[in-house]
């Protein structure tokens, strides 16, 4: 049943996504193509354009999630998810099948901009972002400012790390909406609050201001605690700080990922006025 559930959840989503992927794609052409452009004329219109559509790009992105969003509160807290809510599997399934499948578009999606933005920086001969460069610049910081041995691998392990994270914060975003969500509709579920959407943006706010105060704090302990132990106020290398800097990102931002999901599954899996 469960597999079942994940394919129709794909299903139903697959032609939207389809849609706003080619859109993607076709915005990462136009581009490419104005790099190029970029490059033999003396205009900064082909240069603004490209960072137009780059913004687009990543506001389309960000809609695709918020209709995924939408969509878990359709099926979990409204009138037309009743049909699917029929389905004898427990409403933790719900979402967790609906978390697997936004964040496999997602990171499809953020992919293809990513590569977008890399080959319109080759093309243009321009450091737009630096994606293109991320690789050299790692190296050279490596080599010149480090001296550290075997720079190349080293800046393939941190842009393996430099990924992960971003996989991982994209991940934790997208759970604390959906724990959000959650939370907001048992608040106003539980004390028959008829304004819920102005309970789910109180939540929102408050989550938002809570993870940003606690991440803040916990990045001024971290240089605190590596500024100690080097006695200096930068630390022994580049590669270290930056790999100490991802992996504790993804050790934070990963458990508070968890512990969201895992507290909102409790929730959904009580038989509860949701």
């Amino acid at each position: 049943m469960n597999k079942r559930l994940g394919k129709l959840e794909y299903n139903e989503t697959k032609k939207l996504f389809t849609v706003f992927t080619v859109i993607l794609v076709v915005y990462q052409i136009i581009c490419i193509i104005l790099g190029l452009i970029s490059r033999n004329t003396s205009s900064e219109i082909p240069s603004d354009t490209i960072v137009i559509i780059t913004i687009c790009s990543a506001l389309g992105i960000i809609m695709c999630s918020i209709i995924m969003i939408k969509r878990f509160y359709n099926i979990l807290f409204s009138a037309e998810g009743s049909i699917r809510l029929a389905m004898p599997v427990k409403n933790s399934e719900h979402q967790k099948v609906n978390i697997k499948t936004a964040l496999i578009w997602i990171y499809i999606m953020f992919a293809i901009f990513i590569i977008g933005i890399g080959l319109t920086e080759v093309t243009s001969g321009e450091r737009i972002y630096g994606v293109a460069n991320t690789y050299r610049n790692y190296i050279e910081s490596y080599t010149v400012m480090d001296r550290l041995p075997a720079p190349a691998l080293k800046a393939v392990i941190t842009i393996v790390f430099d990924v992960l994270t971003m996989m991982v914060i994209i991940a934790t975003l997208y759970i604390s909406c959906i724990f959000a969500v959650t939370i907001a509709s048992r608040i106003s579920g539980r004390f028959n609050i008829l304004q819920k959407n102005g309970v789910l943006f109180i939540v929102v706010v408050v989550l938002y201001n809570i993870k940003a105060l606690f991440l803040n704090n916990l990045y001024h302990i971290f240089n605190y605690v590596v500024n100690r132990v080097n006695r200096s106020p930068v630390p022994l290398s580049m590669y270290a700080f930056q790999l100490i800097l991802d992996i504790s990102c993804v050790i934070v931002y990963g458990l508070s990922a968890i512990a969201m999901y895992r507290i909102g599954r409790s929730i959904l899996n009580k038989k509860l006025d949701i």
